[in-house]
């Protein structure tokens, strides 16, 4: 297939291909001048079935009911036989009957396009009837149905092909879909007659339609071969053309005294027989893949219920000599079930690995020939002015196509369509939450909902290393980004819909852009920490090494008392930076070696009390935050109190961190009169969202609590 021709362009060539064919048909079938007769076989030549009003055949007298013994025109004779009405050649009981089959069409044919026809009819004597050229609105529904079958087959099995051409069983489907095509263009012609047609373009399309059965049943077979998955690399397609063309040239030499049926359906049979066991292989090798065998399962009925039904109502019936059960003709609609079903099948098991943009296509396609069908309508069987016509069909496509075309690609096939320009402010919240597991996995979940609208969404314990479809598309799976376990999305769209492989595709690249940016976010944050690092690491050996020099050297107590309180000041900065990875007992225990350092200075007591801290991350900036609060608050206890007792108290509650610091007196006024640095500290808890108040104590004194929102799941 030439690449530089895109798909939709060969779909248009294809549908102009499949017009082409149509119009040949059609001009086949008008070949044929009308008596205006319908026939049915009879104990004596042919009986009339039904006489089309305003006909030759009941301008001429004819009525239905009578019995016609055989045509004649001025040259030629013909005596009429049950066999005469025969749809499908290949039935007939030996080659030399086939061969006479085409030799009395032919004469028939001549007869009737002579000028005059001479009926012989039981009971009336001898009628005359003046044909007349046959119109469009005179061809039978037999007809019309193979040729819509056509449509049908071969706009499906290419709208395959042509977007798969890389894919083994899409091409061979492609090619089950041009031979059911061709078989139904050869009988229309044929199976459609009144009465007869050329003996030469019959025996010709007889045998044109024998070859695309065979190829019909060999790519059948073939296609159960790989689907739903390759049983081995035996070249089983090619060994079938070999043995199938085979078949088809004993029957054109009509080898052998037999019947035609000998060369043509008993192949049909095998096919039939191995299909089945090839299926029963394909069940073995999948009954460890349950989506493989619930594919299996919807082949099966598609291809194989369909083909029985064919094969048991017609083709066992015409190798026994009888009449078939449906006309053929009429019994090509159930191999037409076989390419519906499986065109049901590519939405839902993905078969070929086509996408729901397939559908779209097929719309697209299906709508063209329906006005292309609908003009046909009004020129030949209304009789309307080729004019009025036209104005007709394109007030039609006008004023109901394109807007209705419209309205469905906006409403229906584009409400799923999804860009990743939409979601890029939602990775940037994403990576800013990289350090934050719980929320992370939280805005994560939230972007999925808001992406694919789940029904379910649930964790997994291992990680596929990308996205995957499995449970026959209903549901997604979706590997890690960093939150610790992957997902599993069911049900798209609240279960309106299944996944497809542009979900496949989009969740993938929406998974590596948002492991990108944590990725990015994360060294990012490492780069500041090791910079903290540098620079704590350069204060603790040159600035801590001279204020401990000026602590010695210093004659000054009050300088080496300054200097002191620098370096505690120092070292308090130093283990921040240490412990901003730390989690609530870690800080916890900072802030107690904080407390009791400052409280032995003051020769106070303190009194500790901490209680449902867990091991959970808690971030740097709050805790500073925090551990400046508590300083300030301490010194506040430490110069208002009585200096005997400190109570400091921290505990979880809820998904809020309590910490207060409690002194001892009697002079509440002075305790709690607010100034800066109250304003400080309430400024500080602002800014964590929290809350902060002071309070006398029950026992006297002042107590200051104050409380700020923690998420307790962030790992550490």
């Amino acid at each position: 297939m030439n690449s530089r021709i895109a798909p939709r362009q060969w779909l248009s060539l294809s549908f102009l291909v499949l017009a082409a064919c149509a119009i040949a048909n059609i001009s086949g079938g008008l070949l044929e001048p009308t008596l205006g007769i319908t026939w049915q076989t009879s104990e004596q030549g042919l009986s009339i079935e039904k006489v089309a009003p305003g006909g030759p055949a009941e301008l001429a007298g004819i009525r239905s009911g009578m019995t016609v013994l055989s045509l004649s025109s001025t040259d030629l004779h013909q005596a009429l036989s049950s066999t005469s009405l025969t749809e499908e050649p290949s039935s007939l009981v030996s080659y030399d009957v086939y061969n006479r089959f085409f030799k009395e069409q032919t004469t028939l044919f001549n007869i009737i396009a002579s000028a005059k026809v001479q009926l012989e009819v039981v009971d009336h004597g001898t009628i005359t009837v003046t044909p007349e050229p046959r119109s469009i609105s005179q061809l039978s529904i037999l007809f019309w149905f193979q040729i819509a079958c056509s449509f049908v087959v071969w706009a499906t099995s290419l709208a395959v092909v042509i977007f798969r051409p890389e894919n083994t069983a899409a091409r061979i489907y492609g090619v089950m879909g041009f031979s059911f095509a061709m078989i139904t263009f050869c009988t229309a012609i044929y199976s459609g007659r009144e009465l007869a047609t050329s003996g030469e373009l019959f025996y010709y399309l007889a045998i044109g339609s024998h070859f695309s059965g065979l190829m019909l049943t060999f790519s059948f077979v073939a296609l159960l071969w790989y689907i739903p998955q390759q049983i081995n690399q035996f070249p089983i397609f090619r060994v079938f053309v070999v043995l199938y063309s085979a078949f088809w040239i004993a029957d054109v030499m009509q080898v052998g005294n037999g019947s035609p049926a000998d060369w043509f359906h008993i192949p049909v049979i095998l096919s039939l027989l191995s299909g089945f066991a090839i299926t029963i292989v394909q069940w073995f090798k999948s009954r460890q893949q349950p989506e493989h065998r619930l594919t299996l399962k919807w082949i099966m009925f598609s291809m194989l219920v369909p083909g029985m039904l064919f094969v048991g109502g017609n083709t066992v019936f015409q190798l026994q000599q009888l009449p078939a059960l449906i006309p053929q003709g009429y019994a090509f609609g159930l191999l037409v079930l076989i390419y519906v079903c499986i065109s049901l099948g590519i939405s839902r098991f993905a078969l070929f690995d086509l996408d729901d943009w397939w559908q779209q296509i097929w719309l697209w396609l299906l709508i063209s020939a329906l006005f292309i069908i609908t003009d046909i309508i009004f020129v030949s069987f209304m009789k309307w002015h080729d004019v009025i016509s036209a104005i007709t069909s394109l007030s039609i496509i006008g004023f109901l196509y394109l807007p209705l075309r419209q309205w469905m690609f906006t409403h229906v096939f584009s409400r799923n369509q999804i860009g990743l320009e939409q979601f890029f402010s939602d990775i940037v919240q994403l990576a800013v939450l990289a350090d934050d597991k719980k929320a992370l996995s939280e805005a994560w979940e939230a972007l999925l909902r808001k992406v694919f609208s789940p029904l379910e969404i649930r964790q997994l314990q291992n990680s596929p290393k990308e996205a995957e479809m499995i449970r026959f598309n209903v549901a997604l799976m979706v590997p890690d980004i960093g939150t610790g376990s992957a997902l599993l999305l069911a049900y798209a769209d609240q279960g309106g819909r299944l996944f497809s492989q542009k979900d496949r595709s989009f969740i993938s690249t929406l998974s590596s852009m948002t492991r990108k940016a944590i990725g990015d976010a994360q060294a990012y944050q490492k780069g500041m920490d090791d910079e903290r690092q540098r620079i704590t690491s350069d204060l603790h050996d040159d600035l801590g090494a001279k204020l401990l020099s000026l602590v010695y050297k210093s004659e000054n107590e009050e300088l080496r008392k300054l200097a002191r309180q620098a370096i505690n000041d120092l070292r308090d900065i130093i283990d921040y930076n240490q412990e901003s990875r730390s989690n609530q007992q870690d800080w916890a225990a900072q802030w107690k070696r904080e407390c009791l350092r400052r409280v032995n200075e003051s020769d106070a007591q303190l009194q500790w009390l901490q209680w449902n801290l867990s091991d959970h991350y808690l971030p740097a900036q709050m805790a500073q935050q925090l551990s400046r609060v508590l300083r300030e608050a301490l010194s506040n206890a430490l110069k208002h109190g009585d200096g005997k007792k400190i109570s400091v108290r921290i505990h979880m509650r809820g998904n809020k961190l309590f910490m207060s610091v409690r002194n001892h007196c009697h002079d509440l006024q002075q305790n709690c009169v607010g100034g800066h640095g109250m304003k400080h500290m309430k400024a500080r808890i602002q800014t964590l969202h929290g809350t902060i108040r002071w309070r006398a104590g029950k026992k006297g004194g002042c107590h200051v609590i104050w409380a700020v929102p923690i998420d307790g799941s962030n790992d550490s």
